[in-house]
This record gives C-alpha cells, structure tokens and sequence, in this order.
C-alpha cells in the first residue's frame, strides 16, 4: 500500500506536496515458509494501516504524528539532514498499522500456555528518490513484532543436522534496513498536469535488506526444555528479507485550481515478506542447539488513496 507525493519542482521557493493511503480493514497472516510442521495458530484482527508521505524540501522536513527515528534508525536520521540540506527530490514516507491477535500452541508443551493473545505494531521509514517518470528508488526501515514458531535444528548420534524439537515464542522482533524501487502509475498521473480523469493504477514495489531476528528469552528456555541436554547457540540471528507489495485499481486526477494538483485511488492491495535468518551458529557436537525459524509475513486488503500537490 502506498501513497504518493511529488517533489516541489527546482527552483520554486515556496510548496507542498503531502497524502495519505489508508486500508481501512487489512488481513494479516503469518507462518513459517519452511518447516516439517505448522504448530502455532496465528488468528490476527483485521486492522488499518495508513501510509503518509511528502516532499523533503523544506528546511523544517516534514512532520505527520509518526515518528521518523523508529527505533532510532539511521534512515530517520538522514531523512532529518536532507530536509534541512533542501533536497527536492526526495520524499518521507512513513507507515503504521497495528498487530493483534490470538495465538495458539498445538504442538510439544515447553512450559508455556496453550493461547495467547498479542498485540504490536507494524512500522517503516523509507527516504524515496523519484525519477523523472513513475519510478522511484530508496532505502527503508522496517520492524514488527509477533509471536512466531521457532524450529530447531540438531545433530544426530550420525552427525547429521536434524530438525529437533519446534516452539514458539510469545513475541519476535523482526528488523532490517532495505533497498527498495518500484512504480506509481498514479504518481506520474499526479506529476503530468495534461493527465486528467480515470486511468489504470498500477504500483509495486520491491525491497531487499538486512536485519535481525531477536527471539525473546521465553522463545530460548522452552527451546532448551525441549531439547534436553542442548544449548541454544545464538537467539539474535542476522537475517536476509525479500518483500514485495502490488496495487491494482483506478486513479481519478485532476487540477481543480491553477496552481493545484489532485489525485484519488481505490484498488486492492498485497504485501509479503520472507525473512531467512542465517546467524544461528554452526553445529559441531550434540550438546548444541541451533534455532532455526524462517518466517512469513503478509497483509492484503482495500486501500483507498489520495494525494494532493500546489
């Protein structure tokens, strides 16, 4: 899900280009991508999530009620030397939705309860550089937090690397800095003052990053409880994420005023990450235990959007 703005145009001294997407009922589900077996029920609340965005400009940036240093992140922090330097074009964009739900255990009992229920959130920052048509390019920040099976991996008495004994975790952090480019067919719609009316809207995304996967200490006890005589190796576990996100639907634009430009959408939208962590430590001997989770996680629903610029 996105929202678009588009940057003041060079050497304008005055401007402003702001918007906002809103799925005002988005479906969530997560799991394992690779596993033997899914022990853990995750049943999450529909929920909304809401996309702001704008230019960077301006000497004060841009401030919309989420903050940009989540987590204090170094993205926030270039967004916030950028706006000041006056950058034109490059733009904020900052996403928020709410995680909650209920969790269910069916598989080994390892001294946790049988249900749970979470709640969390969902947040990015990402600093975005248009091009002169509907692409644009940039780096992100993301992280969300879910209860999330942990699998493990053990050797053998033949000192092969086997699946052990899976739990879960009541709540894993999941963070990672991205690259990310993709294509707004609304945002060129915005940007091109000749193009008025309905047209197809079309936009994806990509994001390739780096991160972290921290389980928490409950996730590391039950994994040892259920491994007797074995030793969780690491739970902070560097990871790789692929993600990806499409919209489809229509866009209205128009220029209602000489100096202003609108532009309205409604369409169906789709968002999926893979995180594959690869930072569990290498299995030597018997007395050691290796957590293994590799999870997914994705949203879709209804977005409607709308952006203005003058």
């Amino acid at each position: 899900m996105c929202f678009c703005a588009v940057a003041a145009k060079a050497g304008e001294n005055v401007g402003t280009d702001v918007g906002i997407s809103f799925v005002p009922s988005t479906n969530w589900a997560s799991g394992q991508l690779i596993s033997y077996h899914e022990y853990l029920d995750l049943n999450f609340d529909s929920t909304k999530f809401t996309t702001y965005e704008g230019s960077l400009w301006h000497k004060s940036g841009l401030s919309l009620g989420i903050k940009a240093d989540l987590d204090e992140n170094f993205v926030g922090r270039a967004q916030k030397i950028m706006g000041y330097l006056g950058y034109k074009r490059f733009m904020l964009r900052l996403q928020d939705g709410d995680l909650r739900g209920t969790a269910r255990w069916n598989g080994q009992a390892a001294g946790g309860p049988a249900s749970t229920t979470f709640s969390s959130k969902f947040s990015s920052v990402d600093l975005l550089m248009w091009g002169k048509s509907d692409f644009f390019y940039g780096v992100g920040y993301a992280s969300y937090e879910v209860p999330m099976q942990v699998n493990t991996e053990v050797l053998n008495g033949a000192g092969e690397i086997v699946y052990g004994n899976a739990v879960y975790a009541n709540n894993a952090k999941v963070k990672s800095y991205a690259f990310l480019f993709g294509f707004d067919t609304m945002q060129k719609a915005l940007r091109d003052e000749t193009t008025t009316g309905l047209g197809f809207w079309a936009y994806t995304q990509d994001r390739f990053g780096l991160g972290t996967l921290e389980l928490s200490d409950d996730a590391v006890d039950r994994a040892e409880a259920s491994n007797p005589g074995r030793k969780a190796m690491s739970h902070n576990l560097f990871s790789a994420m692929i993600d990806y996100d499409l919209t489809m639907g229509l866009y209205w634009a128009a220029s209602p005023k000489n100096k202003a430009r609108i532009a309205l959408g409604l369409g169906y939208m789709f968002s999926g990450e893979v995180v594959t962590p690869f930072g569990g430590g290498q299995l030597d001997n018997a007395s050691q235990l290796r957590l293994a989770p590799m999870p997914y996680i994705y949203r879709h629903g209804v977005v409607m959007k709308a952006s203005v610029k003058w």
